[in-house]
């Protein structure tokens, strides 16, 4: 940050280490601070869709079994359940759009619940494979807020981490 002009990194006058850590975390924390403060509400959604269209340097995923594979390999905990429809009957673009290739990806969560990750009337979903948490907690399907058929698989997997983390 400093390099780029964003902020300036005071001197240190040979003070301990611990010291330094201290400044420089302080110095990061109100330039983080000033960022936050620049921020929009308005416009996360906004940087939202420009995260997702980012340049991505892997192959991005043409279709939503592919997506699938991506994801999979990405999140840990996840098992493809693979259940693609016969070859065939090849996926019209239409069709993968609203329902997807037929595939599901299952995770679990750090408490252990099981999760179905899926795409249905055009949207993703995580739904519970249980009605409540072991502990009585009753459990909801949630839909993300990313609709994209092929979205960009490192923005996708964050949305389900961020997901199953606030779920319960």
């Amino acid at each position: 940050m400093a390099e780029r002009g964003e902020i300036t990194v005071p001197d240190y006058d040979g003070a301990g280490e611990a010291e330094r850590l201290c400044t420089a975390q302080s110095v990061l924390g109100a330039a983080g601070q000033e960022a936050f403060g620049a921020i929009d509400a308005r416009d996360c959604d906004e940087a939202v869709d420009i995260l997702a269209t980012t340049s991505y340097t892997g192959p991005l995923p043409g279709s939503t079994h592919e997506t699938y594979i991506q994801l999979a390999a990405l999140l840990d905990d996840a098992k493809l359940i693979p259940a693609c429809r016969p070859p065939a009957e090849e996926v019209c673009a239409a069709q993968d759009y609203e329902d997807g290739c037929g595939c599901h990806i299952e995770l679990t969560d750090h408490d252990g619940i099981v999760w179905d990750f899926h795409r249905s009337d055009g949207t993703w979903y995580v739904m519970p494979l249980a009605d409540a948490t072991p502990s009585g907690h009753p459990l909801t399907g949630r839909e993300l807020s990313m609709t994209q058929t092929c979205p960009h698989p490192q923005h996708l997997a964050l949305l389900v981490q961020q997901t199953l983390s606030g779920t319960v």
